[in-house]
């Protein structure tokens, strides 16, 4: 399989591996976006094999990205991967969704800690698995993004947020 990664790259050059990747038949199968959202660095693994129709966006806040969400819904598009840096108002989102994702799956983004294991808990009960997760905001007030798709092949899964680096392990 034909792979294309890279990392530390900026919004225009990460613009530009998407054209030319996508025009090529490549589809993201892995997207970050991370550090200063004035200055954003990305990151994405390319896959060449056949794909569903994608879209993709990025170094939108907020708004945006809920916007660009819902209009992808509307024209059948399921959510894929999402990545997020920054801070509050200052949160910059990175977000891919497919055709064909199976139906019932659900994404959130601006989730407290609380929330997101609400989220994970009730994604478990109801048969689904995190697909792409995301943390961002700062050590005072985390916010978690993620998506979360049917769990067909029963995955056995777990999260266990908030921790810290010194409880990881």
């Amino acid at each position: 399989m034909d792979v294309q990664a890279y990392h530390g790259v900026s919004a225009s050059t990460h613009q530009t591996h998407v054209t030319n990747l996508s025009k090529a038949g490549y589809g993201m199968i892995s997207l970050s976006v991370y550090g200063d959202p004035d200055d954003a660095q990305y990151a994405a693994v390319w896959v060449n094999r056949p794909m569903p129709m994608w879209s993709a966006i990025h170094g939108v806040d907020g708004n945006a990205y809920q916007a660009w969400f819902n209009k992808n819904v509307k024209a059948g598009y399921g959510a894929s991967l999402v990545s997020a840096t920054g801070s509050g108002g200052d949160a910059i989102f990175a977000a891919v969704m497919t055709r064909g994702v199976a139906s019932g799956w659900v994404a959130h983004h601006g989730l407290t800690p609380a929330q997101f294991n609400a989220a994970n808990a009730s994604a478990m009960t109801s048969g689904l698995r995190p697909h792409s997760v995301t943390i961002y905001g700062d050590a005072g007030s985390p916010l978690y993004a993620g998506v979360w798709w049917p769990n067909t092949d029963w995955v056995k899964w777990m999260v266990n947020p908030g921790d810290g680096a010194a409880n990881y392990q």
